[in-house]
């Protein structure tokens, strides 16, 4: 797996999971200018720690990070998780019209 498929993994998971950049910098203890710039340019390579920490924070492995293997249990997180997404969405856009 090259460095822009490790990051563009990192951001897919942390979006499936609601987690947004600051919050994700803030819970992981990785700089947000080390996660912008991974954004950015995705194929600038990630610390190994950095990666550890981001690991943790999105409740995956390192190697399922690397292999990009998904479990049973992390794919139904990440069903739910765009449900829910999708459901705030709404919300969010009725709460505009009323």
């Amino acid at each position: 797996m090259t460095h822009k498929e490790i990051n563009q993994r990192i951001f897919e998971i942390a979006k499936a999971r609601g987690i947004k950049t600051v919050p994700l910098a803030s819970m992981s203890g990785v700089g947000y200018t080390v996660l912008n710039r991974m954004q950015k340019r995705p194929d600038s390579a990630i610390d190994l720690l950095d990666a550890v920490k981001l690991c943790r924070v999105l409740g995956i492995s390192l190697s399922q990070l690397i292999s990009g293997e998904i479990n049973p249990y992390e794919q139904a997180v990440q069903k739910i998780s765009k449900t829910l997404n999708q459901f705030n969405d709404q919300v969010k856009e009725l709460t505009v019209l009323v």
